[in-house]
């Protein structure tokens, strides 16, 4: 007899082993946090024979229990916390003078901080039964043999709690949780605590490091009225570009889906592409005119042309001969038009002729020499600058922008990410690169660019088509998506992306985001033709 007990509590002490390494397996294999939360619920009711079991989460300022998961199989009921948060409110842990509250089972263990167990919870005098009377009368439920553990984690700070009611046996009778499910529970309870306290904790570094990434996003956008919101608008249409592909069912990407990982490897991506602007001065990204560096020098010479008017003035009422008073009444005859001209092209909306550089040369060789001193219209500096032909940037500041890609390549390569987001310094860095190799910081060709660049790429562009900047007003939707299919035509961006924001009609999300509601005058089959002929 004595043989056959040792080896009943042999084979149960086996049973329970392999529940916990299983429980242990099945928690240590999962990364989605919910995910975790079902598999210890589902596991600990089955092995206690619960009918119904809730997992509360502590709210991150530790004053109230939050239903994380609810299950009763008597019911066939099985919640998540989004749902299970529109049926019940959060349960409080103080009350108003900040005493705590021990008005239900859980409320108790998470106040002592230890494992608690009635045979019938009605009949006890440890805490007020209030709320789970409440909870019974209106679920139509009668709750008796309860347990409860702490999930408590390496600092003692409570996690949350586990909580079962009515185990039931065999014939179907609620009876009480016996030693072995308190036994079991309290283990599942530890692995849970070490497991939820890891996942939180990823879980909150990924957190910090999206937070991080959007407060350097909004930091750039803040060193240039010229793209104010511009970061975070080519984030958010890159993030619905990279989504949307992996719902097509046909093209070229209809068998590309990109994992959760990868799409938050994107957004990220999205939210750094100009980091590398943080390097780059502020009086170039706000260079609003051609002449501006700390302040807009076209006042500077407005003032030369007042002072060569008054020194041309001056040189008429000296004695001078006819020919030098001719040349100076044809100088001062131009000043007028010449002052507007220059105030005209200043602003860089408009693309400068070669009659117009011809001009302003002729302009900036008009020198007046009056007691020994040269007045002059421009200088050289001024006329560079006035020469431009479109836009407000010289050879020389765009060269200085365009570094912007290569030092955002080498601010985020200097950065130990998670092997997951390891190729967000290529994604973020490739933006301006083109399928042509006519891009930049390093020329890359078509099979070197990824698919997540190619899609950041278009969003980026969108984006500066559709905002308005010094030198250009807003382009309306339909030039916008025209100027990207000439893009795609001259293989600059990618043909098949393209295929996908006007056949899913992406460009009318895309469009929303900048107010934008009448879609009539699109016609996706003549903007196709620019690039599919």
């Amino acid at each position: 007899m004595s043989n056959y007990i040792t080896e009943k509590i042999k084979e149960k002490n086996l049973n329970l082993t392999k529940k916990l390494i299983k429980i242990g397996k099945s928690l240590s294999l999962e990364n989605d946090i919910k995910k975790v939360f079902k598999i210890i619920l589902d596991e600990v009711m089955e092995v206690t024979n619960a009918d119904r079991g809730m997992i509360y989460i502590t709210s991150t300022d530790q004053k109230t229990l939050q239903y994380e998961r609810v299950k009763c199989i008597s019911d066939q009921m099985e919640m998540d916390s989004e749902t299970a948060s529109k049926r019940w409110q959060s349960i409080a842990l103080f009350d108003e003078l900040d005493e705590p509250i021990m008005n239900s089972l859980a409320t108790f263990v998470f106040h002592t901080g230890f494992e608690a167990h009635f045979d019938d919870v009605y009949n006890q005098d440890y805490f007020l039964i209030g709320q789970i009377v409440a909870m019974d009368e209106r679920d139509k439920y009668r709750s008796k043999s309860m347990v409860a553990v702490p999930l408590v984690d390496h600092e003692d700070h409570v996690l949350g709690i586990i909580e079962l009611t009515n185990s039931i046996d065999e014939s179907g009778e609620i009876v009480p949780f016996s030693e072995e499910h308190i036994e079991i529970l309290l283990s599942v309870s530890s692995q849970a605590a070490i497991t939820l306290s890891n996942k939180l904790l990823i879980n909150n570094l990924e957190k910090m490091i999206f937070d991080f990434t959007q407060a350097i996003a909004y930091a750039i956008d803040m060193k240039s009225d010229k793209s104010y919101q511009h970061v975070q608008k080519v984030a958010l249409l890159t993030n619905i570009l990279a989504k949307k592909i992996n719902t097509i069912e046909d093209g070229v990407y209809s068998n590309y889906k990109f994992t959760q990982d990868e799409l938050d490897e994107i957004a990220i991506s999205g939210w750094l592409h100009d980091l590398g602007k943080i390097a780059t001065s502020n009086n170039l990204l706000n260079k609003n005119t051609k002449l501006q560096s700390s302040c807009d020098r076209i006042k500077f010479i407005q003032t030369k042309f007042e002072l060569l008017e008054q020194v041309i003035f001056n040189q008429l009422l000296q004695k001078k001969t006819a020919s030098e008073k001719n040349i100076l009444n044809s100088i001062l005859e131009r000043l007028p038009g010449y002052m507007k001209l220059i105030i005209s092209i200043n602003q860089g909306s408009e693309f400068v002729s070669e009659e117009v550089l011809d001009l302003l040369t002729e302009i900036s060789e008009i020198k007046v020499i009056a007691r020994g001193k040269e007045y002059r219209l421009i200088d050289e500096d001024e006329l560079e600058n006035l020469m431009i032909r479109h836009g407000t940037l010289t050879v020389k500041e765009y060269d200085e922008i365009k570094k912007h890609a290569e030092l955002t390549y080498k601010i985020l390569s200097n950065i130990t990410f998670p092997a997951k987001f390891q190729n967000v310094p290529k994604i973020a860095s490739s933006h301006h690169e083109r399928l042509n190799g006519t891009g930049y910081p390093l020329g890359l060709k078509e099979d070197d660019i990824p698919l997540q660049s190619r899609i950041l790429a278009i969003a980026d562009v969108f984006d500066a088509l559709m905002s308005k900047r010094s030198y250009k007003s807003s382009y309306d939707l339909n030039k916008s998506l025209k100027i990207l299919a000439s893009m795609a035509n001259n293989n600059e961006i990618d043909k098949d992306l393209m295929d996908i924001v006007l056949d899913k009609k992406i460009f009318v999300t895309f469009a929303s985001e900048y107010n934008v509601e009448d879609f009539q005058d699109i016609n996706i089959e003549e903007i196709k033709g620019i690039y599919r002929k």
